[in-house]
């Protein structure tokens, strides 16, 4: 989940990016979702490195990429849980 205020850097590199983060982009620029480079609402992801892919502009490794408060990235939290 990406919460709403949250922003995206505005550059894309269209050459490690999927043809479909680079379509949902061009959507939520269009459609409102994205005013200013900020989410106006949440929206939900499929996957962790599809949103980090959205917001970075770039391909991502999202449970590396994501980390909590503390500096825990997804991936170690996950991890832990096994």
């Amino acid at each position: 989940m990406v919460y709403r205020d949250s922003v995206i850097r505005e550059q894309l590199s269209v050459n490690s990016l999927g043809n479909n983060i680079i379509q949902l982009r061009e959507q939520y620029l269009a459609d409102g979702t994205i005013v200013n480079n900020k989410f106006t609402r949440e929206i939900l992801f499929t996957s962790p490195s599809a949103a980090s892919d959205f917001i970075l502009g770039n391909s991502t490794s999202g449970p590396i990429m994501w980390k909590n408060e503390d500096g825990v990235t997804l991936k170690e939290l996950n991890e832990r849980n096994s």
